[in-house]
């Protein structure tokens, strides 16, 4: 999720470290977890777990992994180390889920409308950004390509959709859902997809 280089010096693991405390910190406010009843599960004291959170206290791999299995985080997306590790976007139709990092963003149904995948996806890009350096929505094109293919795309109101979830300008928006579907037209990213939501071959985009 967060692009950093191979190459870390001692300097940057204490750069880096309060992201991983704070994505801690802030899924399970999402999760509508206390912090006694995390501390409980997890088998440290409330004392210990706000240290985490707060960054003062580095948890080890096998703290990051009962974490993660405790929040529903994909532990090998965290990463099991005091950085964020990059990792591919990818889609499990199975749960409704589309992964642009270390959360599981929900996105009701495969048979949602395109205004609620939208705004499902908006809002939890805007919860993974603000783990960085900004808060702001950045949809990759990666990231953007497999949200296309969720979605209904000869809705007339797409585009207005997708301006109001993720408040961007209209004309920018536009270009960039237009320049989404002609790389679905080619197919590259049906494979990355692999899940039981992909194109249908035989219709029109």
């Amino acid at each position: 999720m967060l692009d950093f280089s191979a190459a870390l010096s001692s300097s940057d693991i204490d750069a880096i470290s309060p992201r991983l405390s704070d994505a801690f910190a802030k899924v399970r406010q999402i999760r509508g977890l206390a912090i006694e009843t995390s501390a409980a599960a997890l088998g440290v004291t409330p004392r210990e777990l706000r240290a985490i959170e707060s960054g003062s206290a580095h948890p080890d791999p096998e703290m990051i992994a009962r974490m993660a299995d405790h929040y529903r985080i994909d532990a090998d997306r965290l990463g099991t180390d005091v950085m964020i590790r990059p990792s591919d976007p990818g889609i499990d139709p199975d749960q409704c889920i589309i992964w642009f990092g270390w959360l599981p963003i929900e996105y009701g149904s495969n048979l949602g409308s395109n205004h609620s995948i939208l705004n499902a996806v908006a809002d939890g890009i805007r919860l993974l950004r603000s783990v960085g350096p900004t808060s702001s929505v950045r949809l990759r094109s990666k990231e953007l390509d497999l949200v296309m293919t969720l979605l209904d795309l000869n809705d007339e109101h797409l585009i207005r959709d997708a301006v109001r979830a993720f408040r961007l300008p209209w004309k920018q928006t536009e270009e960039l859902i237009a320049a989404s579907i002609e790389r679905v037209r080619t197919k590259s990213l049906v494979s990355q997809a692999s899940s039981i939501i992909e194109l249908q071959a035989n219709e029109p985009l």
